[in-house]
């Protein structure tokens, strides 16, 4: 409303006794002295902040843009009701360098089967292009090309990837844990937080990780391989108001080799169909690190009281002979497969444990540390978070290291948080 002449209002403003025409651009179509006597001091004031933001949506303020790493600018929002972005569109391009986006429940458009969001979606690679593209036509041309990185989760696979062409249940992480005791888990709860009222669901309502077939239904047509019963679920503890839990994925297995070939096809395609430069070669090192396990029952989380607080989603059961070696190795041979197929992949972390002492006592022969620094050799970028450097080295000295081995390094801070804050350089 304010965008259009918005200077010569501003100016109005700033002499209102003396200046008739600014009551015109307001639109009152009313005589000045009435006017006047209705525009309080504080009215004057909130519209001279509001046309600040309006006339200067680039300028930095304090705090913001402490990176040129934007994360899902795609799917972030300001208000779910007026679906307005926090960020706008010639923002990102005059500011970012790398743009992280999209999510891990992306398909191809003729695969989209999930329920829509408020805002944006429909979650699609060819949706996601659309977005790129509004980016890069606003590039300024004396600026070098943004790094356009889709948010891949290889280690999940939503309910609407389980309905595609090629997805086999033998793809999943199995576990010995009935799905009864996992329903147990939640309808015997007698912490504060449930009472005895919280309940597992597959077909949570209003769940937008729902499809029409439902996971445990896709699962189970999905074989040869385990039933829905059988397999390890990643669950949101978001819902805690309505006491209703249900799985947005379920964990898959990256030793297997068919599904990292299933995985790394789809990967190749989706780069040609969203364009992107790279997709994210996610790590969650920490989830099979932990000595307390990362599951419903264990002493990480042995009730939602005492859970909820900690992660915002958790594993239904303990995988069933897959632990951190496993899942390391997995996640190497994944590496390997994407530089084999031509993928660019980026792969964010720490520095330790991960680069340092992180190892697994099961495979004494197998350093897991100096496993992970081998694949960082091969990402098109490694973004290395300060959060933990370890005793040995300062952030930027782990970034000297990597670069004389010839790693693309980006210095990031998680502590920036995710909003205009993205994350720190």
């Amino acid at each position: 409303m304010l965008r259009n002449g918005s200077k010569k209002f501003e100016r109005c403003l700033r002499r209102m006794r003396d200046d008739d025409d600014c009551f015109d651009i307001l639109g009152f179509g009313m005589r000045r002295g009435f006017v006047l006597k209705a525009v309080t001091a504080s009215l004057i004031s909130t519209l001279l902040s509001l046309l600040a933001f309006e006339s200067a949506p680039t300028q930095p303020k304090d705090g913001d843009w402490c990176s040129s790493v934007i994360v899902r600018p795609d799917r972030r929002w300001k208000s779910i009701k007026s679906c307005v972005r926090v960020w706008r569109e010639s923002e990102v391009a005059d500011r970012a360098d790398v743009v992280w986006l999209g999510g891990f429940k992306d398909v191809f458009a003729a695969e989209e089967r999930s329920r829509h969001p408020m805002c944006g979606g429909p979650f699609t690679h060819e949706m996601n292009a659309v977005y790129i593209s509004s980016i890069q036509i606003r590039r300024p041309s004396n600026m070098a090309p943004i790094l356009f990185v889709h948010a891949t989760r290889f280690d999940l696979v939503s309910p609407t990837h389980i309905e595609t062409e090629g997805f086999r249940s033998s793809f999943l992480l199995r576990t010995k844990t009935p799905i009864s005791k996992v329903e147990s888990f939640f309808k015997s709860d007698p912490s504060r937080n449930c009472n005895g009222l919280c309940r597992w669901e597959f077909r949570r309502l209003g769940g937008q990780e729902q499809t029409a077939m439902g996971i445990d239904r896709a699962i189970d047509a999905a074989g040869p391989g385990p039933t829905h019963e059988e397999v390890v679920y990643y669950v949101s503890l978001r819902n805690l108001p309505k006491k209703t839990f249900a799985p947005l994925a379920a964990v898959a297995d990256m030793t297997n080799p068919a599904y990292r070939e299933w995985r790394v096809r789809r990967a190749k395609l989706a780069l040609q169909e969203g364009g992107y430069d790279a997709v994210t070669l996610n790590q969650k090192f920490s989830q099979y690190y932990k000595d307390k396990g990362y599951w419903l029952g264990s002493s990480w989380c042995p009730d939602i009281s005492n859970c909820t607080g900690k992660p915002d989603t958790i594993f239904s059961a303990r995988p069933d002979g897959y632990g951190f070696a496993e899942y390391v190795a997995g996640w190497v041979a994944l590496a390997h497969d994407l530089q084999s197929a031509e993928v660019p992949y980026v792969v964010r972390l720490i520095p330790h444990p991960w680069l340092t002492v992180a190892d697994d006592p099961s495979t004494p022969e197998i350093d897991e540390a100096s496993q992970i620094r081998s694949v960082l050799k091969g990402a098109r970028l490694v973004m290395l978070d300060s959060g933990n450097t370890g005793p040995d080295f300062s952030i930027t000295e782990w970034a000297e290291q990597l670069r004389l081995s010839g790693v693309s390094v980006l210095l990031v801070d998680k502590r920036c948080g995710y909003a205009k804050k993205a994350m720190s350089r």
